[in-house]
Order: structure tokens, then C-alpha cells, then sequence
């Protein structure tokens, strides 16, 4: 049996390279999407300053199809986060807005009943799961306020047939 917690991790790091390799004007604002277990929201001043994308990923879920085959549902978010002052409404609608295009551009095609996959690992499909994941949240309004940090986070998840 294949090692579940490997094929989330290749999961995500396809998501990162979907990200990273997506093609120019793409997204609105440049970015370079990387792996990380941090799921702190808050990011310490230096780090707040850039833009960062971030890849994390949650507890695979692995589903015995026959006596051979199973199924590791993937768990996957994508968290934009910037400091952005709350009186700068300009800067919170952009990056609200490069939220908005990676939740589309990782959703593409998934809406149309085919499944999205990702280019790096061909085996992993979006799987659309009414009301747990595959939800864009706008920005947490109380990181904003309190610290002045932006942080966006969308949830996904991909299923691998092995």
C-alpha cells in the first residue's frame, strides 16, 4: 500500500507547482507559491511585508475501494497572506482579488463536471465535496483588524486512485 502521507505531499507540492508555473498574467500580482507546515496565520513584521503563498495540507483520508485498490482523499489550503493596513482598501480589494484568481485558477474546469488535475500529478482530481472544502473565504476580518495582516485562506481537495 502506498504511504498516504506521501501522496498528500506530492498533491501539494503539484499545487505548488501549479501555482508557480501558471502562465504569465495569470494572477495579478507576481508570486511564488511554496510548501510549508507553518498554520499560524500570523506572520511575524519582516515576513508580513511581502506577499507570501503559502501550500499547507491536513489529514489524508484513505478509502479502501477493493482488497487492492483505495482512494487518499487530500485535504489542501492556500493561504494568501500580506500586511495591509485595515485603511487601505485598495490594497485588501487586490489582494482579495488574487484570492479570488487562485481559488478560480485551481478551480478551473472543476464546475464543468471535469474534474480539475493537476499538471505535476496526474493521478490527483479536485474533488468537490458540498460544504466541507472548495469554499473561497474572502480574508479573516479580526487578523486584518488586530494585526493588520491580510490572510486569505482556500481549502481544497484532490482524490488519488491508487
Amino acid at each position: 500500500m502506498t504511504n498516504p502521507f506521501l501522496v498528500l505531499q506530492n498533491v501539494a507540492d503539484a499545487v505548488v507547482g501549479e501555482l508557480n508555473n501558471a502562465a504569465a498574467g495569470t494572477f495579478s500580482m507576481a508570486f511564488n507559491a511554496a510548501r510549508t507546515y507553518d498554520t499560524e496565520l500570523k506572520l511575524e513584521e519582516d515576513a508580513a511585508k511581502a506577499l507570501s503563498v503559502q501550500v499547507l495540507y491536513g489529514v489524508p483520508e484513505v478509502e479502501m475501494v477493493t482488497t487492492s485498490r483505495f482512494s487518499v482523499h487530500c485535504p489542501v489550503e492556500v493561504a494568501v497572506r500580506k500586511q495591509c493596513l485595515v485603511t487601505n482598501t485598495a490594497g485588501i480589494d487586490s489582494l482579495v482579488s488574487l484570492a479570488g484568481e487562485v481559488y478560480a485558477y485551481l478551480a478551473s474546469n472543476a464546475s464543468a463536471g471535469n474534474p480539475r488535475v493537476l499538471a505535476d500529478y496526474t493521478t490527483a482530481c479536485w474533488e468537490d465535496v458540498e460544504g466541507e472544502t472548495n469554499q473561497p473565504v474572502p480574508y479573516d476580518p479580526d487578523l486584518l483588524k488586530e494585526s493588520n495582516q491580510f490572510a486569505s485562506v482556500l481549502r481544497f481537495r484532490y482524490v488519488v486512485h491508487a
